[in-house]
C-alpha cells in the first residue's frame, strides 16, 4: 500500500514534467495518531451513528426554534392539522395569484429532514407532481450543518413551491 501511494503521489508518477506534482511523505502505521494522541475528533463526527432526535417532541422543539430564527420577513410558518411533522413556510403576499411556499417534513423515523422547493400544482395530476424537488439531509448531519444553515441556503438559492388557484 505504501509503495502504491508513493507511485501515485511522487514526482515520477506523471508522464510530463510540465504537469503539477504532489509529494506525499508517508510514515509507518506506528506513527499514526492513536487513542491517546492530541488529535481530537469533532463532536458531530464522534456522534455520527447516534440519532439526533429520540422523540417527536424533540423534533418539534428543534424545528420550531430554528424556523423562528431564519424565516424571512413577509413569510409565515404554519403547521397543518394532524400529527405530521410538517411545517409550511408561506409567502404572505395577497398580490400573488399563486400561493408560494416551502415545506419542511420529518418522517416518522425521525432520521431525515426533507425541504421541498420549486414544485407546482399546475395542470392535471401527473408523475411530475408526485416526484418532487427536495433537499434531503440526514438528521444526524444537523449536528454539523444546522437547520438554519440549510434553510438559509434554500431561501437564497431555490424558488418556492407554486400552488395554483383552482
Amino acid at each position: 500500500m505504501k509503495n502504491l501511494l508513493r507511485r501515485l503521489f511522487n514526482r515520477g508518477s506523471y508522464h510530463s514534467r510540465e504537469r503539477p506534482t504532489l509529494s506525499l511523505e508517508l510514515g509507518t502505521l506506528e506513527q499514526l495518531p492513536g487513542p491517546d494522541s492530541a488529535m481530537k475528533i469533532p463532536e458531530w463526527l464522534a456522534k455520527f451513528h447516534e440519532p439526533l432526535f429520540h422523540s417527536r417532541k424533540e423534533v418539534e422543539e428543534y424545528v420550531t426554534h430554528e424556523l423562528g430564527t431564519i424565516v424571512p420577513q413577509g413569510w409565515s410558518i404554519s403547521k397543518p392539522r394532524g400529527g405530521d411533522l410538517t411545517w409550511i413556510i408561506d409567502r404572505m403576499d395577497p398580490g400573488h395569484s399563486n400561493a408560494e411556499d416551502y415545506c419542511l417534513r420529518v418522517p416518522s423515523s425521525l432520521d431525515l429532514v426533507i425541504l421541498t422547493y420549486g414544485n407546482t400544482s399546475a395542470g392535471p395530476f401527473c408523475l411530475h407532481h408526485a416526484l418532487q424537488k427536495a433537499f434531503v439531509i440526514e438528521a444526524v448531519m444537523l449536528r454539523r450543518f444546522s437547520l438554519t444553515e440549510c434553510l438559509s441556503f434554500l431561501f437564497a438559492n431555490c424558488e418556492p413551491n407554486q400552488r395554483c388557484a383552482t
